[in-house]
């Protein structure tokens, strides 16, 4: 696929009535026509519609009828396809997630700053809450069947993945700190993190890397164990980079493990950890 060279700005007429409505993005424009079809369409930006996900000299008419659309402005290299360019973000509605306030500090901690509720074909809503890294030009999408990550490592490889419909925020953070992004430490001053009814704490605040099974610990490498063989939030969707991620964050001391009590694990940052450790 070649690359992007142009954007429209897409804004809806008038004031708009709900959060979904009140976004302005950007979406592809085609000088010379609307592609049929675009097979590398990445799949953060949901599914490509010639005249719908994207706009050319001979839909920009009927295109016009209905939303504001700018004049044709240079793409950013290595953009998404539609992004946001302005948005009040709004937080996502309670039927998509229980963890609204400690997800928004979470992504607007690692620089998820670009938040919008985007009309991205292919996905379960009409429109789709979106947080896009305005220079890493990675994306968090969330909707109501769960959370998805595309993100990229270091050396530039995608790391992509779902969680979801309960979305464990302590693997969203692994997967950001695995991936270089800076997220928000819990103050350390802060007892034991809350549970779901009827969880067992497993690890240990103080000892990093132990888990306690019955009256003893385990060690970390059978701790590792209980992680890549057993039943965790992410564990519908398995992707070795999140279990090693997962991992080295229970041997670090980073996050905490849980077992509820139909024998799932799940996760929280530990309130002990500090930037330093």
């Amino acid at each position: 696929m070649d690359p992007i060279r142009y954007r429209v700005a897409i804004s809806p007429y008038g004031t708009p009535t709900s959060p979904e409505l009140a976004t302005v993005y950007a979406t592809p424009y085609f000088p010379d026509g609307c592609p049929d079809h675009m097979p590398n369409w990445p799949a953060s930006d949901g599914h490509y519609a010639p005249h719908i996900t994207a706009v050319c000299p001979g839909c920009l008419p009927a295109a016009r009828l209905d939303v504001n659309v700018s004049d044709p402005f240079p793409a950013p290299a290595a953009s998404p396809m539609i992004y946001a360019l302005a948005s009040p973000a709004p937080a996502p509605t309670p039927d998509t997630t229980r963890h609204d306030p400690a997800l928004l500090r979470l992504l607007r901690g690692a620089g998820f700053t670009r938040m919008a509720w985007l009309p991205l074909l292919g996905f379960p809503d009409p429109c789709v809450f979106v947080a896009d890294h305005p220079t890493g030009h990675t994306r968090i999408t969330l909707h109501s069947l769960g959370l998805e990550f595309h993100l990229r490592t270091p050396d530039g490889e995608p790391l992509q993945g779902c969680l979801g419909p309960h979305i464990d925020l302590a693997i969203l953070t692994t997967a950001l700190r695995s991936t270089g992004y800076a997220t928000p430490v819990p103050n350390p001053n802060v007892g034991k993190p809350s549970l779901p009814a009827g969880a067992r704490q497993i690890t240990s605040i103080e000892a990093a890397g132990l888990i306690l099974t019955g009256d003893r610990y385990l060690a970390a490498d059978d701790a590792a164990h209980l992680i890549a063989t057993g039943d965790h939030a992410g564990g519908q969707h398995p992707d070795p980079a999140v279990d090693l991620g997962l991992i080295d964050a229970v041997r670090s001391g980073r996050i905490l493990a849980a077992r509820l009590p139909d024998g799932a694990l799940v996760f929280n940052p530990n309130p002990r950890h500090s930037p330093s450790t």
